[in-house]
């Protein structure tokens, strides 16, 4: 069986088509197929880096909501310790008489500097810096008043004690307290 001419060419015309249109299938219709997939799949790998940024996120603001809870516990209870009222008001006397009751007669008590505090949880507070002069104390005595005073108010930190001995009465000596106070703006 020969083939005519004529019949060639519809053969030859008929796989040129065939080959055309496999062409036209691959480039124009898989080529997006495949570069929509790959665009799919690194957006859902940046989804999921997100998704994970997310997940953290989540922890951290879970973690911070309990710190959150602890800072504004201790404020609360800051609060609470520091009277009201202005420093110069109430601080003084009750240096003053908590020493008193140990026997210890206090003299000037002087406010010398404020600092503020740093952490945004207090941040409504203030560290005042006093000095309190004893003229006449007994070293042991007044040792003992200022443990009792540290004890009793944790918001007073004693910074310094100056002792100075009295040649004239060598069992009282003369004392500078530096102490520091947490009181509200």
């Amino acid at each position: 069986m020969r083939l005519s001419s004529t019949e060639i060419k519809k053969i030859a015309l008929s796989l040129i088509a065939a080959i055309a249109v496999a062409y036209c299938y691959f480039v124009f219709l898989l080529s997006p197929l495949r570069a929509s997939a790959v665009q799919m799949l690194q957006t859902t790998a940046g989804l999921e880096e997100k998704i994970v940024g997310g997940k953290m996120s989540m922890q951290e603001m879970a973690r911070r909501e309990q710190s959150d809870v602890a800072a504004i516990a201790r404020s609360e209870t800051l609060k609470a310790m520091v009277p009201d009222g202005a420093p110069l008001a109430w601080v003084p006397p009750r240096m003053k008489s908590f020493l008193s009751g140990d026997g210890v007669k206090g003299g000037v008590v002087r406010l010398i500097n404020t600092f503020p505090i740093k952490q945004r949880e207090v941040s409504a507070f203030v560290i005042d810096e006093w000095i309190i002069e004893f003229p006449h104390a007994n070293f042991l005595t007044l040792v003992e008043g200022i443990a009792r005073t540290e004890n009793k108010n944790p918001l007073w930190r004693v910074v310094s004690v100056r002792i100075h001995a009295n040649d004239a009465d060598p069992e009282q000596q003369s004392a500078t307290l530096g102490i520091n106070t947490i009181v509200r703006k």
